[in-house]
């Protein structure tokens, strides 16, 4: 099995921090590429996310086996990484974020492997009727097709469990929820 490399990026919001991204990655491009793509993939969502809101990636992070989730190594790149949004707008409440979902169009276990990625800062003038405006949709959806046009070998990691060991899967595809999703719980 190989290998996978697990980047975190960090959230602070105008009401405070606490929020993670988890990306996962093959060795099919280097972790500066990597590390370069998912800051992309966030400065283009950047003109619809509030001022406030500031990523960052981390610098180091670990390695681990696809299969078992053990730790085999780690990396570390000297780049600073990281941004602000764009809007200078009142922004949806913390809980409310933008859902991005990624596909593989693989089948693991009986089920289509898929990923999710909250972003928090969407800004309240995004909105229409409720739901996230369809310029909002578009302008995030080409952020996805862009970091996965990157090449960085961006993929989902299935976790190994119940006796079944763990399956990374490059995603094909990525799409943004029309509402906004509150993310319940994390597991890391």
């Amino acid at each position: 099995m190989a290998d996978i490399k697990e980047v975190v990026v960090d959230w602070t919001t105008n009401a405070g921090g606490g929020f993670v991204n988890v990306f996962y990655f093959g060795d099919g491009a280097t972790i500066t590429a990597q590390r370069t793509a998912i800051d992309d993939l966030f400065d283009d969502m950047g003109p619809s996310l509030d001022t406030g809101a500031a990523w960052q990636i981390r610098n180091e992070g670990v390695i681990k086996d696809e299969a078992t989730g053990t730790l085999t190594g780690a990396w570390s790149d000297s780049t600073p990484l990281g941004g602000t949004g764009q809007a200078a707008s009142e922004s949806v409440p913390d809980a409310a974020q933008i859902l991005l979902r990624w596909a593989t169009g693989s089948v693991v276990n009986g089920r289509f492997l898929k990923g999710r990625t909250f972003v928090p800062g969407f800004v309240a003038a995004g909105l229409f009727n409720g739901n996230v405006s369809s310029s909002n949709i578009t302008l995030f959806n080409t952020a996805c097709d862009n970091f996965l046009a990157a090449g960085v070998d961006f993929g989902i990691w299935h976790r190994p469990a119940s006796g079944t060991g763990g399956t990374f899967i490059p995603a094909v595809s990525g799409s943004t929820w029309q509402e906004m999703a509150v993310l319940t719980r994390r597991r890391k």
